[in-house]
């Protein structure tokens, strides 16, 4: 999968943040993931390790779901409830609680 999104670059700390030694310094994070996923473990790994790391971390798995099933069926109830919680999230982001 990350041949796809970085090519020929190897994933790195610099390209990857879930790569990095060290967490502590990084933002509040919203991850979502699939459940039938070849990036799902990952996710999972990476919110674990923000939340060790002091990091507020939300995190939503979707179950019986496929990596891009938002994309492949934006009109599902599912992706509704994705569109629904990344739109929460933004707006905490970016006008606060």
């Amino acid at each position: 999968m990350w041949r796809h999104y970085l090519g020929s670059t190897a994933p790195s700390a610099d390209s990857v943040p879930a790569r990095r030694d060290q967490l502590h310094h990084l933002p509040t994070a919203f991850i979502t993931c699939s459940d039938i996923d070849p990036l799902r473990d990952e996710a999972l790994d990476y919110a674990l390790r923000l939340l060790r790391a002091g990091i507020a971390t939300e995190l939503h798995v979707f179950a019986g779901t496929c990596h891009g099933f938002d994309s492949l069926l934006p009109d599902w109830e599912v992706a509704g409830q994705l569109f629904a919680l990344q739109g929460r999230a933004l707006r905490r982001a970016f006008y606060g609680a």
